[in-house]
């Protein structure tokens, strides 16, 4: 008995969790926010590798020295998040740098290949995010999910199919 009510209490924590991951994510996009995960150690320790930034849109002129931005590397395709080191007005472009890398970035990055700048990082839930994207990973959650919601609502229907059975 006692081990079916720490089952249930579980159960309920790890499904309203998932619940908020689900609500904190739509949210956020729903403002415009972008969920990344972090794959490189390039702004460590700030963003550590496996982790999930926010980046919330910003137009070029409110970018200052010292913000981290993320960005369109030169091939349009691939994001970045690095430090601005320098903006130049003049040919509408930011120099950067990653906190953990020894030296500036090579090229400049245009105003124009600005996402935005990230806001929070919630560590080790890029990795989830990554799963996420997969098909195993949609297995594997999809599973998981299952789980819980038998965990959820299973032991309180065996408890009483037991309790009829006794009478």
């Amino acid at each position: 008995m006692k081990s079916m009510v720490i089952r249930k209490m579980l159960s309920t924590i790890l499904t309203v969790l998932l619940c908020l991951m689900i609500l904190l994510l739509s949210g956020l996009r729903l403002l415009g926010w972008i969920p990344l995960a972090v794959l490189s150690g390039s702004m460590e320790p700030q963003y550590p590798v496996g982790s999930l930034i926010f980046v919330r849109p910003v137009a070029a002129e409110d970018v200052k020295l010292g913000d981290p931005i993320t960005f369109y590397m030169a091939d349009g395709r691939t994001l970045a998040t690095h430090r601005v080191t320098q903006v130049d007005e003049a040919s509408q472009s930011f120099k950067t740098k990653g906190d953990a890398n020894a030296v500036e970035d090579q090229g400049t990055v245009s105003f124009d290949r600005l996402v935005g700048s990230p806001q929070f990082c919630v560590p080790l839930a890029g990795y989830v995010s990554i799963l996420a994207g997969s098909a195993q990973g949609k297995m594997i959650l999809g599973a998981a999910l299952l789980v819980l919601v038998l965990l959820a609502f299973l032991p309180g229907r065996l408890m009483k199919t037991n309790a009829s059975k006794r009478k």
